[in-house]
């Protein structure tokens, strides 16, 4: 059991963990170029703040963002468990000061590392929203750690499966919302229209096969959660009630968002995937211990491993035939850790990073559901993930070699090796183990 001193040290830790990423990322693509003091002080002291258009705020926002989870745990770390006032004004006093020199530092650091925008706009950006996270924490805090004590105090299966799927519905509400580019005026707002950001006519924005397959999977999260919706509520029309709540607040949350699009086709397409999850819900769990065998976890890892590697390459253009050529993209793998994704925006990079840990996660918790049922001992299966998640990693980015324009990273590699360990966790989370006395997936209370 750990004790409220180890839990303000493990915030702490996690509150130093997010500012040295923070610091990391600011350096990115870390090219070095070193100046002197004086033409250092002069530079940073004559930060400009920059008129930024309607297309560079979600970029702005996002620098205050990333600073979030650093006020946050820093809250956590001073405030827990007690929530007294003083504390609070201790941590806000302590923050604001440390806060304001990090800030400033993070910026300074910028002139040394081209070619990044150095700017009073970042600056006011990063404060925000470290100030933000402080309260946050102040705000929800105990509520987020009380939720996570009830998810563990749980047993595993689909009581912690229905808690799990509430977080992510709150977590794709929030999603909707980003990267918070709140439109402010009139014109904002029939720029958005103008640009098609507003799809009012259902299945208007279909072009054709592709549009309706992206649709179909951007939203197929909606039929699990359909099927956990019945199995937490019990009643059909109770479940679809919630449901459509959800799916029509998802769609509101990013009306007000210039880069979000809000389509009337997504929130039916969302409902129906899930209203066919909740009538399907009762098959579910019904079928569920039947199919929990290891040849079928392994098939159905193996048919997410085929699919991620098809889906990578899907998209080349040429093939390059030139052995030299292919030789230095081969070396050029080897670069500082997502120096390249700095290239494109904050936004697209987090989605870009986003969906490749989802595939190889679902690779992972896949891999790992067909060891346990073998009744192999833990260490063998975070072995075999790892091994398999780098595995067809390095398969696809050395393949990408060979493909333009896919350009090979090791930052991929690597983070397909957390996406699949973070799979291999919430196996472990989520799902009972073969010889557990725990309630198996497909047993009702």
């Amino acid at each position: 059991m750990i004790n409220d001193s180890q839990m303000r040290r493990l915030f702490a830790a996690i509150a130093a963990v997010m500012l040295l990423l923070v610091i990391y990322a600011s350096a990115l693509p870390v090219r070095f170029v070193p100046i002197s003091w004086t033409d250092l002080w002069t530079r940073f002291v004559n930060t400009p703040w920059l008129s930024l258009g309607l297309d560079r705020r979600a970029d702005w926002v996002a620098n205050g963002l990333i600073l979030i989870p650093f006020g946050f745990f820093y809250a956590a770390a001073w405030d827990w468990p007690s929530s007294s006032f003083g504390r609070k004004q201790l941590a806000f006093v302590s923050f604001a000061i440390v806060h304001a020199v990090i800030v400033c530092f993070i910026e300074a650091m910028q002139i040394c590392f081209p070619p990044r925008t150095v700017s009073l706009n970042d600056m006011l950006a990063g404060y925000v929203g470290g100030i933000f996270g402080i309260f946050l924490w102040f705000l929800t805090g105990n509520r987020i750690i009380q939720s996570a004590a009830g998810f563990l105090a749980s047993p595993k299966g689909p009581e912690r499966l229905v808690i799990l799927a509430r977080w992510c519905a709150f977590a794709l509400v929030l999603y909707a919302t980003m990267p918070l580019d709140v439109m402010l005026a009139t014109e904002e707002w029939q720029l958005k229209h103008q640009s098609g950001g507003f799809v009012i006519v259902p299945f208007a924005d279909w072009a054709g096969a592709t549009s309706f397959m992206k649709s179909i999977l951007m939203n197929g999260w909606a039929l699990p959660f359909g099927v956990l919706l019945k199995r937490q509520y019990g009643d059909h029309n109770r479940a679809i009630q919630y449901l459509t709540l959800w799916c029509v607040v998802i769609e509101l949350a990013s009306l007000p968002i210039y880069t979000g699009t809000t389509s009337i086709t997504d929130t039916i397409v969302r409902l129906t995937i899930g209203i066919v999850g909740v009538f399907s819900s009762d098959q579910v769990f019904r079928y569920a211990n039947k199919l929990d065998r290891p040849w079928i976890w392994f098939a159905a890892s193996l048919s997410v491993a085929i699919v991620t590697y098809v889906a990578f390459l899907a998209r080349y253009e040429t093939v390059i035939t030139d052995h030299a050529v292919v030789m230095e993209r081969v070396q050029n793998i080897l670069v500082a850790p997502f120096a390249r994704a700095q290239q494109a925006s904050e936004l697209v990079a987090a989605q870009n990073i986003a969906g490749k840990l989802i595939l190889f996660a679902a690779l992972g918790f896949l891999l790992s559901g067909w060891r346990d049922r073998q009744a192999t001992s833990r260490p063998a299966t975070g072995i075999v993930v790892a091994s398999s998640a780098l595995g067809l990693g390095i398969t696809i980015e050395v393949s990408q070699a060979f493909l333009s324009p896919f350009v090979p990273d090791i930052t991929d590699v690597l983070t397909y090796l957390v996406g699949a360990m973070v799979g291999l966790v919430a196996f472990r989370l989520l799902i009972p183990e073969a010889n557990s006395k725990e309630e198996a997936p497909g047993v009702k209370n």
